[in-house]
């Protein structure tokens, strides 16, 4: 059964323009909703949104989208399969090397999105976890430089809890399963 987005979330993200946001998510039932929700918002504020999400979410999320989107609103979202965009622009050997802050990577994401969600996942081998705090440190700067919004979302079980609490540093808001958005301290 497709279900619209609740309109409180919806509302919810209307309201954090150029904003960062970490979300640490435990129900995939709410993720789910909480995505199309900003999607959805982003699109009727009619910016054009990247999401960068697993095959297998990807599916749930359009499933939920395409009875509220025009084929032509449909076409403004840009999806990327999240495995294969982490492992192009990680480089292990060197974080501030990565690709994702590499200009010509920055100008290919940044001239088509104004709005990004992004489910942040990674292959255990690749060493990603070791750079996660450096990572989103850079994509915190260089999304305040371009003033896109972002929501961050990772799976409750893979960080630990030292991750967590360093991640905090880098975001305006957290969002809860729940729908609550709290601001973190500056």
């Amino acid at each position: 059964m497709l279900v619209q987005p609740k309109i409180e979330t919806t509302s919810l993200f209307e309201s954090i323009p150029n904003a960062h946001v970490f979300y640490l998510f435990q129900e995939i039932d709410a993720y789910i909703d909480h995505a199309a929700a900003y999607i959805l918002t982003s699109i009727q504020l009619g910016k054009r949104t990247l999401v960068i999400e697993n095959d297998r979410f990807r599916r749930l999320i359009e499933a939920r989208l395409q009875p509220l989107l025009s084929a032509s609103q449909m076409n403004d979202i840009l999806f990327q399969n999240n495995f294969e965009f982490f492992s192009i622009i990680f480089n292990p050997k060197d974080p501030s090397q990565h690709h994702f802050f590499n200009e010509k990577h920055k100008e290919h994401i940044y001239h088509y999105a104004e709005r990004i969600w992004s489910h942040i996942e990674w292959n255990k081998q690749t060493g990603f976890s070791a750079q996660l705090e450096e990572f989103e440190r850079n994509a915190h700067a260089l999304l305040k430089e371009t003033g896109i919004s972002c929501v961050c979302a990772y799976d409750q079980e893979s960080l630990t809890d030292l991750q967590k609490q360093a991640l905090l540093l880098f975001h305006d808001f957290k969002l809860t399963d729940q729908g609550e958005l709290l601001r973190l301290p500056a």
